[in-house]
């Protein structure tokens, strides 16, 4: 099953980038599943939580810090599945550098505005400075 919408934009470089020491074979592994490679499966994993927080289509920044956070996660996915034996306990190695940086950036999406609806940008609407309470020693007028 092809990669759809945001996942669609994740590459095999883009993870690769982040796997650089690596042997990039590791990003067409199958493991004897012949529907889908394991890449494809994490790319989809990590793409639906992001979704999640971005809606579909985010636009310009949105989709830009969308795409680099879901390649983090993607990258450490792949870090803890496929060298759990490399990974050192606590706040160390390089899965757990990866699992922290895709959640900074999943934290920064929530964060941003999306304008309410499923585009992903912010209205840009202006509205007049609100008027000024009325004074009660001035009578009731407004100032």
């Amino acid at each position: 099953m092809a990669l759809t919408g945001l996942a669609a934009e994740i590459t095999k470089p883009m993870i690769g980038i982040l796997l650089l020491e690596r042997d990039p074979g590791v990003l067409d592994r199958t493991y004897g599943v012949p529907a889908e490679p394991v890449f494809e499966a994490h790319v989809r994993q990590i793409t639906t939580e992001v979704v999640a927080v971005t809606g579909p289509n985010p636009q310009g920044t949105t989709r830009e810090l969308a795409l680099q956070c879901i390649a983090y996660g993607v990258g450490s996915a792949i870090e803890y599945a496929e060298f759990p034996e490399q990974q050192m306990a606590g706040e160390q190695g390089r899965g757990w550098f990866l699992k922290k940086r895709f959640g900074e950036l999943l934290e920064m999406l929530k964060g941003m505005p999306t304008g309410g609806g499923t585009s992903g940008s912010a209205s840009r609407a202006r509205f007049p400075s609100p008027r000024r309470y009325p004074d009660p020693i001035r009578g009731g007028a407004f100032g």
